[in-house]
């Protein structure tokens, strides 16, 4: 028999709790909601259960069905309330055990699942092991969350079984002796009033609707854009969303002034992305923005040769001649903006119209790759809106220029609160640069660009006021 050291007192309390959330801004209903005046509410009710009881290892070897006492005499405890308590465990013991959860809402149903340390002494946590469906929880960060699953009334909750195993691995040390753990998985259900996308008209007829729009396969366009006219939420789940720039059709989609539209991907591999593609026109945009777009994950990509004006995502407050009451605003939180041209313009018009009516790039994180210019911030001639861009986090990675400038206003926040940033260009890292917000002249070591003029193979970090 091997010899094993005997930690005595080691204790872990796994507390299954369900938790019915409420106030995310898709929830109308909770399972606690109380609509009088002779109307039903909708409901939403979850339960999650250990399901099949306990299963004991100790050393890899099953200590076989039902049995619920370890090899060196610790033991695990299930009470009705769904807590589980493993008594005086040594290394190499292990259990494992499904959570199932079952729903008898008769409104359509997001969950989810959070696991997290709720005990004041987490000197055990530190050497047990803790997967989820395989998969490590590194609960020592923090709370593990998972993805939100859309489930149907109809239907068992996704088939959503959870697999658990925790294990005090048997090389633990004698550290670990008489240390407490304590873990809890919440299971959280919120209504969900999203709506799941298949093919082309499905999608068009959603996003005039706006709220949210979750993509269920790839949607390739086949005739006009898509103008967001109403706060949208699309999750790209994973899949393609595209177009080719044809004559008429030179944007694939547009936010109208005052409306947000939020991009983001849910997937796990969060490879989703927008792309539009050089066609018979060579001007072209992917996203062009009157009101408000947030990146929080996914991808906006423009490909294709030789445009003559081409950009991602196009900042300009001109498109159809409205009233405006806010500027064009463009929130980068994650994500990758991708472009075989030019990435991101922020940019003006010569109308008295548009009259201080601002254009912004606010980057916070993401990666910008370009073939071109990262940011191009464009200002006319006769100057009536107020350009910024701020580089708080992220990576640029510029084939041209990181940030380019054209016109006498445009004002740029790199250096200070940008540190964090990395600027990729040309091979040549830019940490840290002073931009002097009355001038407008954009740094790289190698290129300066000043209205729309510049200087190329400089060796250190110099500016030039805007001619």
């Amino acid at each position: 028999m091997k010899k094993r050291r005997l930690l005595l007192g080691a204790i872990v309390s796994i507390l299954m709790c369900l938790c019915v959330m409420g106030g995310a801004t898709f929830a109308l209903f909770t399972d606690k909601a109380d609509v009088e005046v002779n109307i039903t509410a909708g409901t939403v009710d979850i339960d999650a259960k250990v399901d099949g009881g306990l299963k004991l290892y100790s050393m890899d070897r099953y200590m076989g069905d039902g049995v619920l006492e370890f090899e060196n005499l610790g033991y695990a405890t299930l009470t009705d309330e769904n807590k589980i308590t493993l008594v005086n465990i040594t290394p190499g013991d292990k259990v494992e055990f499904d959570i199932a959860i079952t729903s008898t809402s008769n409104v359509k149903t997001k969950v989810r699942t959070v696991v997290k340390e709720t005990g004041v002494d987490t000197g055990l946590l530190k050497g047990l092991n803790v997967t989820v469906n395989d998969e490590d929880a590194d609960l020592l960060t923090g709370e593990i969350v998972s993805e939100w699953v859309t489930v149907d009334p109809n239907a068992n909750p996704a088939d959503n079984v959870l697999s658990v195993a925790i294990e005090l691995p048997a090389e633990a040390g004698n550290e670990y002796q008489g240390k407490k753990a304590e873990l809890r998985f919440t299971v959280e259900a919120v209504q969900w009033n999203g709506v799941a996308i298949i093919g082309e008209d499905n999608l068009k007829t959603a996003l005039v609707a706006g709220g949210e729009v979750k993509l269920e396969s790839d949607i390739a366009l086949s005739d006009d854009p898509i103008l967001i006219a109403k706060d949208t939420v699309l999750d790209l789940n994973g899949y393609t969303l595209s177009a080719t720039c044809n004559s008429g059709s030179d944007y694939l989609m547009a936010v109208k002034n005052g409306v947000k539209l939020d991009i983001k991907d849910t997937s796990a591999a969060q490879d989703g992305k927008v792309t539009f593609a050089k066609g018979a026109s060579n001007v072209g945009w992917t996203i062009f923005v009157e009101g408000e777009l947030n990146l929080h994950s996914g991808t906006i990509e423009l490909t294709g040769d030789d445009w003559s004006i081409g950009y991602a995502v196009d900042l300009r407050p001109n498109a159809w001649g409205t009233a405006f009451t806010t500027g064009s605003v463009f929130n980068m939180y994650g994500g990758k903006i991708v472009s075989s041209d030019g990435a991101i313009r922020v940019a003006s018009t010569s109308s008295e119209s548009y009259a201080n009516v601002s254009a912004s790039f606010i980057m916070n994180g993401g990666e910008i790759i370009s073939e071109y210019d990262g940011i191009f911030i464009q200002q006319s001639n006769t100057v009536y809106d107020i350009l910024n861009v701020e580089l708080l986090g992220g990576k640029i990675d510029s084939k041209l220029s990181a940030v380019r400038f054209y016109g006498p206003n445009a004002t740029s926040v790199v250096g200070g609160v940008a540190k964090p940033m990395t600027l990729v260009l040309g091979g040549t890292d830019l940490v840290e640069a002073t931009i002097d917000p009355n001038r407008t002249y954009l740094v790289d070591g190698k290129i300066i660009y000043a209205g729309g003029m510049s200087l190329d193979n400089l060796n250190t970090y110099t500016t030039i006021e805007n001619r």
